[in-house]
């Protein structure tokens, strides 16, 4: 006990006063590591949409078929060995539909 009658907080509950004031992360973290965050949320997205749309055989295929226009020799080979290597990969059993 103090002098004079006057009785000090425990320090549990001076802590647990800090803590409710304290600041949110919002706040407390610097604009350069809020736009990383950004940054990488929004990298992290358009590789999901990249690798969901690529997840298809005919949507692989389609891309070697525009990606041949106008390309070497060397290149349409290359883009002709992987279309014969998704056509391996596609599901035919609904065609006759």
């Amino acid at each position: 006990m103090a002098q004079g009658g006057l009785q000090c907080p425990p320090i549990r509950a001076i802590l647990k006063h800090t803590k409710r004031n304290a600041m949110h992360p919002y706040f407390t973290t610097s604009f350069a590591d809020r736009e990383m965050f950004a940054y990488n949320a929004a990298y992290n997205k358009s590789k999901a949409e990249i690798a969901r749309i690529n997840a298809h055989p005919e949507q692989r295929m389609k891309y070697c078929f525009s990606f041949m226009q106008g390309a070497d020799t060397e290149t349409r080979k290359k883009c002709f060995d992987k279309i014969a290597e998704y056509s391996a990969q596609l599901d035919y059993s609904e065609a006759h539909y």
